[in-house]
């Protein structure tokens, strides 16, 4: 109601619920507290790190809503510490395409595997 009266625009924070803890990308259904906080709000911006990139300060950015443009664009591994912020436009996907890229990811990992245990057992 502040933001009507004085016509203004205000940029706020939330911390993530438990299931964001270590997240590599934080959906809306993870915002602690009232769901009314993203309800009202035009633009939702998540950040979530991985325990890798918080070693290598680094973050996986996603905007989660838009009401004035698209939405649902993932920014992987941009650089992210507290005194800087740096976000590589280069290398957005969308949310649909992150999760196709982590099911490749993880079959090709599991194939990798196989591949040198087999490597292994015919020493």
């Amino acid at each position: 109601s502040m933001t009507n009266e004085f016509n203004l625009v205000i940029w706020t924070a939330t911390q993530g619920n438990r299931e964001s803890i270590s997240s590599e990308v934080v959906n809306s259904d993870q915002m602690g507290g009232s769901i009314k906080k993203a309800q009202i709000a035009h633009v939702i911006l998540s950040i979530g790190k991985t325990i890798e990139q918080k070693d290598h300060k680094m973050a996986t950015m996603t905007l989660l809503k838009s009401r004035i443009g698209q939405d649902g664009i993932i920014w992987n591994n941009c650089s992210f510490d507290n005194k800087f912020l740096k976000i590589d436009t280069e290398t957005q996907t969308t949310l649909l395409g992150h999760q196709e890229e982590k099911v490749k990811s993880n079959a090709n990992r599991a194939a990798d595997a196989f591949k040198r245990r087999q490597e292994l057992l015919n020493r």
